[in-house]
């Protein structure tokens, strides 16, 4: 789009100031060398612009023309020669004063000058009067493609505003065109190389850079000497590389993958390699020809198939496309004319330029792929967003009706735990001594001692399911107050040592089976040790992974080692109960008396039996029946 702002820009051009006196005859004088003094051949007056023909290129090497003028007084003013192109440079005189040597080929550099020629002429060298001006042009050996065109002379500031707008057509232009199609070529390049099954912009890539390759002859003035024979050598095989990429790529555009004639253009690219390296420098041969001519079939073959294409409906409307193919064959009738002189010869060549219209349009299809392919894109990651968030609110109501069931079910445990210890505890020992009573082997004391047990677990049960679940240290002081208040009559001192420095985070079943097993372990003191002292220790810290308590006796110890008796239930039930809540129970005994320790993790232990609750504990196996 910027070339194209600028190529209008120069065509906006009014064409030569008023004022200025163009001369468009002249006498032209052939030389067999560069050097000699004595022309070859007489004057002849020819008509500007003037190109050789085939018998002069082929004879003589350099050419001098003669041009006369007339002039008034011009006073101080500047004056100037200017002339659109001298493309093999030379040397210009003025009345046979050496004016300005523009620089022509030697051994190390091949010139071809492409903008306009302006020599300034002192007001002093033009007096009233007729002048001689003289060109010596030594057109480059290897391409004596020689060509003379008008010339204008008249006032500097009027001459500069030609040369200017020459240099910007001629030289400029093309030198952006380069840079444009080098940078379409390198930014496709860069997605090609992250996309490789994406061959399009491996195809565009490749046309641009063959047309910035052919563009660049028309671009550069001054190239190596040893690269001169080559250099349209290198133009003419870009433009088939440029035609042959633009042929695959329509193709790709209009949905056809033909590999088979694919690979029959890569051969016949190599194929015309190998006729340029064959046939000479300038590709004037007769088969080289027919082989450019033959690359008219791939570029009508490519319109018709896209055509065919868009006019099914296989691939969308692309009217930028057909304007720039438009735009692209008027041009090349253009520059046809100026070959075939049916137009002045320095008129500005058009397909340099009038190519990017294709090759925009080739641009802008890109473009529109790769933003459909990105809409495609995030719609599918919208819809896949979309189902990902409808999956997560899914789950999240899974996990909370999860979570409620595994509440309840862990309300339910926990009332069937309740009810099991009932069962097992008060229920066991209420029905053990009816039936002791209705078989009349307890007398009154026993009763009371088993109704005594009874009320006493049922207490327990109702100070922590009471307390909240979790206040441990309540349900301690509470058992320890009640058992202290029957034991210290008979001179027995119960003592609670609360090193508890938090709020201890045990659940209600886990708090009471440590209970009961505290219980049990002062009862059995009471029944066996005849211990006068007991002292009960609980100690908890915050960050503590244990809950420690001790209970400790005064009383005469016994071997802890030693299998007990069938009818000695305390210890085992101790135990059980400690292994149901993943507690660890140590018992050491001697003479100075009894200490039973018991460690409660104050995390649940991870397994199978955890949940939101608490532990999960099997119910007792063992029936609470004391030490009878």
């Amino acid at each position: 789009m910027l070339l194209l702002l600028l190529i209008g820009s120069a065509g906006c051009s009014s064409g030569p100031p008023h004022g200025l006196i163009r001369i468009d005859r002249a006498e032209v004088r052939f030389f067999l060398h560069p050097g000699d003094r004595q022309p070859a051949t007489a004057p002849e007056s020819v008509s500007l612009p003037h190109s050789w023909t085939a018998e002069q290129r082929r004879d003589y090497e350099a050419a001098e023309y003669r041009l006369t003028f007339s002039v008034g007084d011009i006073g101080e003013e500047p004056y100037g020669v200017y002339t659109t192109r001298m493309r093999d440079g030379g040397q210009i005189r003025l009345d046979g004063r050496l004016l300005d040597v523009v620089p022509f080929s030697d051994s190390a550099v091949r010139v071809s000058w492409r903008r306009g020629m302006l020599v300034d002429v002192a007001p002093s060298l033009l007096g009233g009067g007729e002048h001689e001006l003289r060109f010596r042009i030594v057109p480059y050996a290897p391409d004596p493609d020689g060509r003379f065109y008008p010339v204008f002379v008249g006032p500097a500031m009027s001459l500069e505003p030609l040369w200017r707008q020459r240099t910007y057509e001629a030289l400029f232009l093309p030198q952006v065109s380069v840079v444009l199609t080098l940078t379409g070529a390198f930014m496709s390049a860069l997605i090609w190389l992250r996309r490789r099954r994406d061959r399009v912009y491996l195809l565009f890539s490749l046309a641009s850079g063959f047309w910035a390759l052919r563009s660049l002859y028309y671009s550069v003035e001054q190239i190596p000497a040893w690269l001169g024979p080559r250099w349209l050598e290198l133009s003419n095989l870009a433009t088939a590389g440029f035609v042959l990429s633009m042929a695959v790529f329509i193709y790709r555009l209009a949905g056809r993958r033909w590999p088979g004639l694919e690979l029959l253009y890569l051969l016949y690219g190599l194929f015309g390699v190998i006729l340029v390296y064959a046939f000479g420098l300038r590709g004037d041969h007769i088969v080289l020809q027919c082989w450019q001519a033959g690359l008219l079939a791939p570029a009508l073959h490519a319109v018709a198939t896209l055509a065919r294409a868009q006019y099914r409906g296989e691939t969308p409307r692309n009217l930028v496309f057909w304007v720039g193919l438009a735009i692209a064959a008027v041009a090349s009738i253009h520059d046809l004319e100026i070959a075939l002189d049916a137009l002045p010869r320095d008129t500005l060549t058009w397909l340099s330029f009038a190519a990017l219209a294709p090759l925009f349009a080739m641009a802008i299809s890109l473009v529109h792929r790769f933003t459909a392919a990105m809409q495609s894109h995030e719609a599918l990651a919208s819809t896949l967003e979309a189902r990902v968030s409808d999956r997560e609110r899914e789950l999240a109501a899974n996990f909370a009706r999860l979570a409620q069931a595994q509440r309840e079910q862990a309300r339910l445990h926990e009332r069937q735990r309740i009810m099991q210890d009932v069962h097992d505890g008060m229920g066991s020992q209420l029905l053990s001594a009816l039936i002791l009573v209705e078989h009349g082997q307890l007398d009154q004391s026993q009763v009371a001692a088993v109704l005594r047990q009874a009320i006493d677990d049922m207490r327990l049960s109702i100070d922590v399911l009471s307390g909240g679940g979790n206040d441990f240290e309540s349900s301690l002081g509470n058992l320890i107050v009640r058992i202290d208040q029957r034991v210290r009559p008979a001179g027995i001192d119960l003592q609670l040592i609360n090193e508890l420095r938090d709020r201890v985070p045990v659940p209600a079943t886990a708090g009471l089976q440590l209970l009961r097993i505290i219980q049990e372990s002062i009862g059995n003191a009471l029944k066996h040790s005849g211990a006068r002292r007991i002292t009960v220790t609980a100690r908890y810290a915050p960050g503590d992974p244990m809950l420690e308590v001790v209970v400790a006796d005064s009383g005469r110890g016994f071997d802890a080692a030693a299998t007990p008796r069938a009818d000695q239930h305390g210890l085992a039930n101790m135990r059980s109960r400690a292994q149901r809540i993943g507690a660890e129970l140590r018992i050491t005994s001697g003479p100075e008396g009894t200490v039973c320790r018991v460690l409660l993790p104050v995390v649940p232990p991870k397994s199978s039996g955890e949940t939101a609750g608490g532990w999960l504990d099997t119910p007792p196996a063992v029936a609470d029946e004391g030490d009878r």
